[in-house]
């Protein structure tokens, strides 16, 4: 007999980004993934849900029917606690013995995990021509460093400006797509870290702002300014 046909997973409260390996789902606070499929022929069996942890502690939520031609299942992340990062491999047995099988990756990231897992520095690397009353000015182009890290959802969006010169960011989620059934070819991005320089001549001024922020991949968002005087 032919196998479970037509295996849809969706994810409530979850944002898919179509990263390595497997593509991903994330979110700042637990989601339900939800799983249904459909056999006309010999009947759902059961609904498997196979958690691996990143510790490669693996936890099995299994569901049992009498035969029925299409169900579904749920399962709520994380199984425990407020964080997970692993994967969840989804599999639908029907009564003849066939097998369909989905894996993904999963990340959920709460706002205490990602205080402790990121991290955001703006560096002047130009020293100030002068300082007066604690206030740097400086009479030259002006060189600073940017770095950001989050070390367990990623980085999804860098954006960054400077005066009337400097303007961009990377979007990286943009670049890999949300489209979980492509072949996904980006891998998670969890630094960024660039020199930028200010020119002078074409920023002169008072309080010259500089603005960089980024957002992770589970939605939260860090923001640094730091404003010269050139």
């Amino acid at each position: 007999t032919k196998p479970p046909e037509g295996l849809e997973l969706t994810y409530p409260g979850g944002t898919p980004v179509n990263y390595l390996p497997s593509g991903w789902i994330f979110s700042g606070e637990p989601f339900t993934l939800q799983a249904a499929a459909g056999d006309e022929t010999a009947g759902i069996r059961e609904i498997r849900f196979v958690v691996t942890g990143e510790d490669g502690t693996e936890t099995v939520r299994t569901h049992t029917f009498t035969p029925v031609q299409r169900k579904g299942a749920e399962l709520s992340l994380p199984l425990e606690g407020s964080d997970f990062k692993g994967t969840v491999r989804t599999e639908i047995c029907d009564w003849a013995g066939n097998r369909l099988v989905q894996e993904r990756n999963a990340g959920v990231e709460s706002q205490k995990r990602h205080e402790t897992t990121m991290a955001a520095q703006l560096e002047t690397v130009t020293r100030p021509s002068r300082t007066v009353d604690g206030v740097d000015y400086y009479n030259t182009d002006v060189v600073f460093r940017v770095n950001l890290r989050d070390e367990f959802s990623g980085l999804r969006e860098v954006s960054y400006s400077g005066g009337r010169t400097l303007s961009g960011g990377r979007d990286y989620a943009k670049e890999a797509g949300s489209g979980l059934e492509a072949v996904p070819e980006k891998e998670l991005t969890y630094e960024f870290s660039q020199q930028f320089t200010l020119e002078a001549a074409a920023n002169h001024g008072n309080a010259v702002p500089v603005r960089v922020s980024f957002t992770d991949n589970a939605g939260h968002t860090e923001s640094l300014e730091e404003r010269y005087h050139i």
